[in-house]
């Protein structure tokens, strides 16, 4: 039997991300009836490629082997795998499991797939704001109008009607788009709707672009230095900064870099523009940010998108343009008042540009926080070949969460069970820093992705509906109530993991649609529905007002089947940051069965006692019996418990310290017989109201009871042979002494205070 489970701090400690130049302890159990040549460890860095290190066989347990491994002294990923060689030559290994999701590996007999440990810069810190508040995202073209006056613009189709569903004007030939339509949505209208997202429970805005573009989603950007005029003024943004700040609102911006608008100042292809564009001469001061393959018309462009050419973004003037300068973008719209930036697609951005504008923003704000937009596990995303390092404390602060979404889908949508569902969870945690984990975008949707409710209420697959019954469908009564309930349960979900969570425009009454750009219609302000909008509400104010549910530790507690359990807790006094909180604890349970109501007994043993209260009081409370809480929770139901507190009064007592054997005894130690009765009496009398009694244990090392060799056992010195006469265990024969012991006593209820010995005593001193 070989066996490592880097979840099992006996195993490897500590758990999960490190800090630079610390140490990790790795063992590994080897119990063969082969004889064992040598055990090793194979780690792998993407900076010094492969290095073998013998392990130690432990002074106590000869089957496991161990090694204390010095981190690097730069952020970076370690990979690692065990390799067991045998006397007669042959190697077995001992690797991640097949789904490299950490913990319990496996046994091969050929390279195994590697676990990781994602090693961070041992002072990065994410900001505390950040970690602790809620999100909103907003597609500004279609949040609120304010006002009739519409800009012109060219190549826009503007909806008359705010609820009429989006739609795109292709040419029919080649399909691409040739006008866009805009609803008129506005940073005014914004403004106005500044007192909902606080009455919501919304700490920070993360906008998708508004810098000037041709296109309605502002990807193709036209002007780094301008809000488009569709939305309103550099003046008016500012000026909604100012005052969403005054709410306790901070505002996130898109950052678009990696490329820019072929209809911009500085490709310029329509020459729409005063300046002299790249794709209009080589003398362009634009044209080395761009790839052309054949000047002009062949050009690198993202994805195909002839409107969007990419740009060389490690291209000096260009990262001074946006990053260095003076007068860079970065420094433009801080000084307006955001408090950070989310990278559009982040894995295609180079690490030197990454890393460059997060150095540099940081510098101009430690408080400021960079989101990247990744996919997938954002600590070991694998972009165009190059392992890429986000979570090591150089690039972001935080990522759009799409791996927890997909965990939370899988499981509501019954694609995997409670088991699989924790291992996910728990893999995320291991591989993340807890500055970053803490600090993840958790979103249940977005602007590239199918509205939430549209999935969980069993909608039809994109690939099997047609563009125009897309654009009107909306799902029936019976699959409408099912996705609700589901949504109650992944926002009750979503708003107790640890994570910033992230609502997308509408979600919070009921907004349906496919992908672009059916899940950025206008939002319903007519159409809401106001008994979801009150449930998010609900749980965003939970959230906002139990710091556990920000900063608290996460801890696993139960998962079976279709049930989910988990704990938000604090130790000690202390929050996951080592920060103090008052000591708190919730307990969140999840039922995803459609019909079923589902029993469970889950131990809260170290976290609760007594009692627990469900928050809503919609449920009663539940008793703590033997340490476990039995639970009844009916179909689509996420209950959230917080341990009751019993408010205890403690009437002032007094009372005596005091050891049996130190009572009186002819066998010169004291036992609990006569005399421990005759004390208890006297205690009574002298109007005393507690016994301390110190250890009852068998002695240990020094005759101490505090070094008992038992906690369970009583020790046998303290039985009363009078009283075992007295219930006919011994006759009075077996109790006769061939010896007198040599004691000095007086009897606690008679005797006085010994006036001559204190006097010997008190010259003593």
């Amino acid at each position: 039997m070989i066996f490592h489970d880097s979840q099992n701090p006996y195993y490897r400690s500590p758990i999960g991300a490190v800090p630079t130049q610390s140490f990790v302890r790795l063992a590994i159990d080897v119990d063969l009836k082969d004889k064992i040549s040598s055990v090793r460890l194979h780690t792998w860095q993407e900076s010094c490629g492969s290095i073998y290190y013998n392990l130690k066989k432990s002074s106590w347990d000869e089957k496991h082997y161990f090694i204390d491994l010095d981190m690097p002294e730069d952020g970076c990923l370690v990979w690692y795998y065990f390799i067991i060689e045998l006397a007669d030559g042959k190697l077995l290994y001992y690797g991640n499991n097949k789904a490299q999701m950490g913990g319990i590996g496996q046994e091969a007999i050929e390279v195994p797939p590697s676990y990781q440990i994602t090693v961070f810069k041992k002072d990065v810190k994410t900001p505390d704001w950040f970690k602790k508040s809620v999100m909103y995202q907003i597609f500004p073209d279609r949040f609120y109008r304010s006002g009739n006056y519409i800009p012109r613009k060219k190549h826009a189709v503007l909806h008359c009607d705010w609820n009429e569903p989006p739609m795109y004007y292709l040419d029919p030939d080649t399909k691409n788009v040739v006008t866009y339509d805009y609803f008129g949505g506005n940073i005014q209208g914004i403004k106005e709707k500044l007192s909902y997202l606080k009455d919501l429970g919304i700490s920070v805005i993360y906008f998708n672009p508004i810098f000037k573009s041709r296109a309605n989603h502002h990807y193709d950007t036209a002007d780094y230095h301008q809000v488009d005029p569709m939305f309103g003024t550099n003046e008016e943004f500012a000026e909604l900064c100012s005052q969403a700040k005054e709410m306790g609102i901070r505002i996130i911006l898109d950052g678009v870099f990696s490329h820019t608008g072929s209809d911009s100042i500085y490709f310029n292809r329509f020459g729409n523009f005063d300046s002299v564009g790249a794709y209009q001469s080589k003398d362009s001061p634009y044209y080395e940010w761009y790839d052309f393959k054949e000047y002009p018309r062949k050009y690198d462009c993202w994805w195909g998108f002839t409107s969007m050419p990419n740009t060389k973004e490690t291209t000096p003037s260009y990262m001074d343009f946006i990053i260095r300068s003076e007068d860079s973008v970065m420094n433009f719209w801080m000084d307006k008042g955001i408090s950070g930036w989310r990278l559009d697609v982040i894995d295609e951005l180079p690490q030197k540009f990454t890393r460059c504008f997060y150095q540099k923003l940081k510098k101009l704000d430690k408080d400021a926080v960079i989101i990247g937009e990744v996919w997938e596990d954002a600590s070991n995303k694998i972009a165009y070949n190059v392992h890429r390092e986000y979570l090591c404390g150089y690039e972001m602060d935080s990522a759009m969460n799409y791996p927890l979404r997909k965990i939370i889908l899988d499981f509501i949508l019954k694609q995997k069970t409670a088991q699989e569902t924790e291992v996910s969870i728990l893999n995320q945690h291991e591989n993340y820093p807890e500055e970053n984990l803490y600090a993840m975008m958790n979103l249940l949707g977005s602007h590239d992705v199918e509205r939430v409710l549209t999935l969980l209420g069993e909608a039809p697959s994109v690939e099997n509906v047609p563009a125009c019954v897309q654009a009107k469908y909306k799902l029936d009564d019976a699959h409408l109530r099912l996705g609700i309930a589901r949504l109650k349960l992944a926002v009750a979900w979503q708003m107790t993991l640890p994570g910033v969570p992230s609502v997308y425009y509408g979600d919070e009454i009921g907004m349906q649609g496919y992908r672009d750009p059916h899940n950025r219609a206008s939002y319903k302000w007519d159409d809401a529905d106001s008994n979801l909008r009150h449930f998010f509400t609900r749980m965003i104010s939970l959230r906002n007002h139990r710091p556990v549910l920000q900063t608290g530790w996460y801890e696993p507690i139960y998962a079976q089947d279709d049930v989910l359990a988990y704990m938000r807790t604090t130790k000690l006094g202390r929050d996951r940051f080592n920060q103090k909180m008052q000591d708190d604890c919730i307990l969140v349970v999840l039922n995803r069965h459609q019909e079923k109501t589902m029993t469970v007994e889950i131990n809260v043993h170290g976290f609760c006692q007594h009692k627990l209260h469900e928050v809503t009081g919609m449920y009663p409370d539940v008793e703590i019996v033997d340490n476990k809480a039995k639970i009844e929770i009916e179909p689509l139901t996420a209950l959230v418990f917080e341990q009751e507190k019993e408010k205890i009064e403690y009437a002032r007592k007094a009372g005596i310290i005091m050891h049996p054997t130190s009572f009186p005894s002819d066998y010169g130690i004291g036992d609990l017989g006569k005399e421990a009765y005759d004390f208890v009496d006297w205690l009574v009398k002298a109007k005393q109201k507690i016994w301390q009694v110190l250890p009852l244990n068998p002695v240990g090392y020094g005759a101490s009871p505090y070094q008992s060799p038992s906690a369970f056992a009583g020790n046998t010195m303290l039985i009363s042979p009078e009283k075992l006469v007295e219930i006919n265990l011994l006759n009075k024969k077996d109790i006769v002494l061939d010896y007198k012991a040599d004691i000095d006593y007086c009897e606690p209820h008679t005797c006085d205070f010994n006036h001559e010995l204190g006097k010997q005593n008190s010259q003593r001193i």
